[in-house]
């Protein structure tokens, strides 16, 4: 790290940065950030426009502690915050996907004149696989991580939320704010109503054609309708409410988690999937929203890494419940065999959609995209062979 730049204040964009005192001024407003973020900080600034790879990061940041892989992602989130940056629109600290990260203001020591500013977008690269590629949005999870409920209203609304069918969500909400009436108090309740308000307004939204995941809502703009933000600005008080009852619940944090995605405001979302997860680090349901999360941040590397981690995590859990885990694996599989086939990683998106119809033998969405795969090897032939002669024609194999 250069020692110069550790030891002087230097401009940062509009901050000027003080690495001795870990803070960022700027106008009235300080920031005092942690030790690791303010490393972060000097590093970047110590070569400002060239790309530290994650390895580097975390070969100088952490040397010789062993930390999640998740941490990187973090710390840039923190720094990002404190100087008040968007990863969508990123002025400061630039996603350079699969490959890592660097700073993009200009750096100066203090007293220095000041040269024009430098305007830079940030493309989000965000898997945008709608057609013939599953999006991981449509497999955002709003499923209630809450165990079965002794109490029949409850547990009956869990189940009816579940089951993504309009006329099931809002017989849940009813439910839910039944449960309330005789129960003001409970945290379960508060979240269920919420991830089913959250539903509601992505799925069945006034007056317009519904989304099937949060992030086809943002892209098409069904929430950012008055309807929607109203409805969403309830459901945080609900979520809020639940973690105020709850605040170490997994269910409740989740439910926070999920408003804020569709809000849009991710990096919370983030954080509070975190702190879900720090009660429950196998939680495969938080696990997926997190991923969801990540890639809407432009994080796709973290984002694969962490559905990786919920795939595992809903295998674990298979044997102790098999209903909630239901057709998941297969859909979790598709979808990491995704990332690999945008990645460009044929063989690896292969053996995810092997295991795929290990889980759902025959699924035509899995046998399509193995098909897709493997037509270059010859061995797509033989996969069309026994779908046709046990299902049918595939058109994928036409």
């Amino acid at each position: 790290m250069d020692s110069a730049v550790a030891t002087s204040q230097i401009m940062i964009g509009d901050w000027r940065f003080e690495p001795a005192l870990r803070t960022l001024i700027r106008g009235d407003e300080t920031v005092t950030l942690e030790p690791k973020t303010a490393d972060l900080l000097t590093l970047l600034a110590s070569k400002p426009g060239e790309v530290f790879t994650r390895d580097q990061l975390f070969d100088a940041i952490w040397q010789g502690v062993t930390v999640g892989e998740d941490t990187l992602a973090r710390a840039i989130m923190k720094l990002r915050k404190a100087l008040a940056d968007d990863a969508k629109q990123a002025r400061y600290i630039e996603t350079i996907p699969k490959a890592g990260y660097r700073l993009i203001a200009p750096v100066l020591p203090v007293g220095a004149p000041r040269r024009g500013k430098r305007n830079r977008s940030f493309v989000l690269l965000v898997g945008a696989l709608v057609v013939g590629i599953v999006g991981t949005g449509a497999l955002l999870v709003t499923q209630q991580p809450q165990p079965a409920s002794t109490d029949q209203p409850l547990a009956r609304a869990d189940d009816l939320y579940s089951r993504f069918t309009r006329t099931d969500n809002e017989a849940a909400i009813s439910l839910y704010e039944e449960v309330l009436t005789r129960q003001p108090e409970s945290a379960a309740a508060h979240a269920g109503l919420a991830n089913s308000l959250v539903q509601r307004t992505f799925r069945w939204p006034q007056g317009a054609t519904g989304a099937d995941s949060v992030r086809d809502a943002h892209q098409s703009g069904l929430i950012d309708s008055p309807h929607a933000t109203r409805t969403l600005a309830r459901a945080e008080e609900l979520a809020l409410r639940a973690v105020r009852l709850a605040p170490n619940d997994g269910g409740a944090l989740k439910a926070l988690g999920l408003v804020y995605s569709a809000q849009g405001r991710f990096d919370e979302a983030i954080e509070t999937y975190q702190r879900a997860l720090a009660e429950d680090e196998s939680d495969w349901r938080v696990l997926i929203n997190l991923s969801e999360a990540y890639n809407m941040t432009g994080e796709p590397d973290i984002a694969l890494s962490t559905l990786k981690r919920a795939y595992s995590g809903m295998m674990a859990a298979y044997e102790d419940e098999p209903q909630r885990v239901a057709d998941w694996p297969g859909d979790i599989a598709v979808l990491i065999g995704d990332y690999h086939l945008e990645d460009g990683e044929r063989d690896d998106a292969a053996l995810w959609y092997r295991r795929a119809l290990t889980h759902r033998p025959f699924d035509e969405a899995a046998t399509s995209r193995l098909v897709s795969v493997l037509s270059e090897t010859g061995e797509a032939e033989a996969v069309c062979a026994e779908y046709e002669a046990r299902i049918g024609d595939l058109p994928a194999c036409n």
